[in-house]
């Protein structure tokens, strides 16, 4: 007799599917606390067979230890047993940096098991080589493993009990080949097994049947692991009906064999396995072949506790990825980017779903102009959230990074640029776009480097070329004491002389009327116009402005000043995002700082009246209100000073009222006459 030789590579588990086992995970832990099993001085375990490569404990993880104090009412602590069947593949796996924290918590137990032959034992740390055992139920995670053990293939064929050769199937690949099948016999030693040959024979005219001796004795083997009671949920492609084996025809399983050397999983031979352990199973087909069974057992009335559980697996979506891809890359042709994020939503974030709209997807990014930055920002770390990083694997990471540069996610896009590189090796386009994160948030020493190893790689590259073309001129720019960046080495802000490049990341902020209006600055333009408006607005010589830039978030607001023979006049605004972040105050001491090493003794601005948080932020910047009142009642305005203690003397009110006269500005003020002159001196 000869098994399947196991090829196909692992399958990760869905983010839908993830969701359902997660709550039925709960739902099972809250059955067994009501019948008081559990014991909360002990772990929780989870037994993972694992069918990936790791981004199925993450998102189990992440899900149940956000719930599971509140779904038990008390705190637990889980343990989440990842099973290898050899001892290097488990250390291949625990160095992952994103399980590396989890393991080192003892949080992630790496075990080395083979299913059906013996017990789960510590692969790692005091107790590596000792046997695992758990004092509650158990939740076991199959996956689709059970598909990835050796198999026999059998057939009915009119009264005849028939079993393939798959070694001489692999070379002449013909189903109908007389030399590839030859009589199976039964021995009698299994009843079961041999029941069921019987009832096979006696209901099934021609059809194929795979069996798996390995798997037959896994319920055996956590009926007997698991003393306190367990739950089993395992998914793989497979037929769970006697209607749907029929179904099945010989070229289905043939073509799964041909294609990744696997064949369907008997869940009807599983099911009776189950039952012979006084078990209860709930198993349904979930689309494209697929079987997704559960498996309740080892206490009193197993039956009522899986009918609880399997409520969420009942639901159809956690079988539906195949289809929500597909259905994906049409939306992401034909739709705008509200229904994309609704559909991702629909699948859980999933990422192969969120792959199926990439490249369209950065595409159309370029048109859309009232993206929900929030939410695509939320739904992005979701998608990273289940992505782990291998040389073998597709760079997920580029499409993740390049939509989170998109909606500004400056930390999430620099994150996934140097994992993916970290992983996959230096790539002159992925640090070319690392580098750029950097320059939008104000932070071109670390661009710097970045460029520079682009360049070794690639100096050709349009996009290096350009990168490191926009990164020399900005620096050249920045020649004369006033046009240079202004830092400061403990602050996350960076003031950088505003340019066209910040004009849109300040559309975005500057998108609330509000902000040109109690800011005495004239509206955004149409569209077409915006260049000139911008020039004409931000970028004059008689002005020196300077976006404000933060390490994480780019653009966050602009503060400016225009230098006269006596004083400077200040002006500042925090964008819509962006405002009651406490940023306009250290933005605005940086920049009068910087005023008065450069020889300015005095800085002088104005507010609304009824501009209270601008008002409170002046005072915090520096600024004492000067003793004057406006003259304009429908727009009343205040008033403001920032002086160094070495002013010279002179009186403030002179120093403004010449401004407006050199500027050629309406004096709609007059002096106070009630209130003493107090100005705050700034040393």
């Amino acid at each position: 007799m000869s098994a399947a030789s196991v090829q196909r590579a692992p399958q990760r588990l869905s983010a839908p599917r993830c969701a359902a086992w997660v709550e039925a995970t709960l739902r099972y832990w809250q059955d067994m606390q009501r019948r008081s099993a559990i014991d909360v001085t002990s772990p929780l375990d989870v037994l993972c067979a694992l069918s990936d490569r790791g981004e199925s404990v993450r998102l189990l993880l992440d899900t149940l230890m956000a719930r599971i104090a509140t779904a038990l009412g008390v705190p637990v602590q889980i343990r989440f047993l990842a099973a290898f069947a050899e001892l290097r593949d488990a250390e291949a796996w625990c160095a992952q940096p994103e399980l590396r924290g989890l393991i080192e918590a003892g949080v992630v137990v790496p075990v080395l098991w083979r299913l059906g032959e013996d017990t789960p034992r510590f692969a790692a740390g005091q107790q590596a080589g000792s046997a695992w055992q758990s004092a509650n139920p158990v939740v076991v995670l199959l996956h689709d493993v059970l598909q990835r053990l050796p198999q026999r293939l059998l057939a009915v064929h009119y009264g005849k009990l028939l079993e393939a050769d798959l070694t001489r199937f692999s070379s002449s690949g013909r189903v109908d080949d007389a030399e590839l099948w030859r009589a199976a016999e039964d021995d009698g030693r299994d009843p079961l097994l041999s029941a069921l040959y019987r009832d096979y024979i006696a209901e099934l005219n021609s059809a194929a049947l795979c069996i798996s001796s390995t798997a037959m004795q896994v319920p055996d083997q956590i009926h007997r692991l698991a003393p306190q009671g367990y739950l089993v949920l395992c998914a793989a492609p497979g037929h769970a009906t006697r209607q749907s084996l029929r179904l099945l025809g010989f070229c289905a399983v043939f073509e799964s064999y041909r294609r990744d050397r696997t064949l369907p999983v008997n869940f009807e031979l599983m099911q009776a396995r189950w039952h012979r352990q006084g078990a209860s199973t709930w198993q349904r087909e979930i689309g494209h072949g697929w079987v997704v069974q559960a498996a309740a057992g080892g206490i009193d009335g197993p039956t009522v506790a899986l009918d609880n559980c399997v409520l969420p697996l009942a639901a159809d979506d956690h079988g539906d990825i195949p289809d929500l891809v597909a259905a994906m890359r049409a939306v992401a042709r034909q739709q705008g980017e509200a229904a994309i994020l609704a559909l991702l939503r629909r699948a859980h974030f999933d990422v192969d779903v969120f792959a199926a709209a990439c490249p369209v997807l950065h595409t159309r990014w370029l048109t859309m102009t009232a993206a929900d930055g929030r939410a695509w920002s939320q739904a992005l770390r979701a998608v990273w959230s289940q992505c782990l990083h291998q040389a073998e694997c597709a760079p997920i990471h580029r499409d993740v990074a390049l939509c989170a540069m998109r909606v500004a996610d400056w930390p999430l896009a620099k994150q996934a640029w140097e994992r993916g590189i970290e992983a996959h090796g230096d790539n002159a386009h992925d640090l070319a776009q690392w580098a750029w994160c950097h320059v939008r948030t104000g932070q071109l020493r670390h661009a710097l480097p970045l460029i520079h190893r682009a360049s070794q790689i690639d100096p050709r590259a349009a996009l290096v070329q350009q990168i490191h073309q926009h990164i020399d001129t900005r620096r050249a720019q920045r020649d004369t004491a006033w046009r240079n960046a202004i830092e400061r080495p403990s602050s996350t802000l960076v003031l950088e002389p505003l340019d066209l490049l910040h004009l849109e990341a300040m559309k975005r902020q500057y998108r609330d009327p509000q902000i040109a209006a109690m800011a005495g600055l004239a509206p955004w333009p149409a569209a077409g116009s915006e260049s000139d408006w911008f020039a004409k607005e931000f970028l004059s010589a008689e002005r020196i402005d300077y976006a404000v830039m933060h390490s994480e978030f780019g653009f966050v607001g602009h503060v400016g000043l225009e230098p006269s023979e006596r004083v400077g006049f200040f002006v500042f605004w925090m964008g819509v995002d962006f405002q009651g972040g406490g940023h306009a105050v250290p933005a605005g001491r940086m920049l009068c700082e910087h005023a008065r090493a450069l020889g300015l003794r005095r800085i002088l601005t104005t507010t609304y009246g009824d501009n209270v948080r601008s008002m409170r932020a002046l005072e915090r910047i520096g600024f004492s209100r000067l003793p004057l009142r406006s003259t304009q009642a429908h727009s009343p305005r205040a008033f403001f000073c920032r002086r160094a203690a070495d002013d010279g003397g002179g009186d403030p009110v002179d120093d403004l009222l010449h401004f407006h006269r050199t500027k050629n500005l309406p004096i709609d003020f007059e002096r106070e006459t009630a209130a003493p002159l107090a100005i705050r001196e700034i040393s």
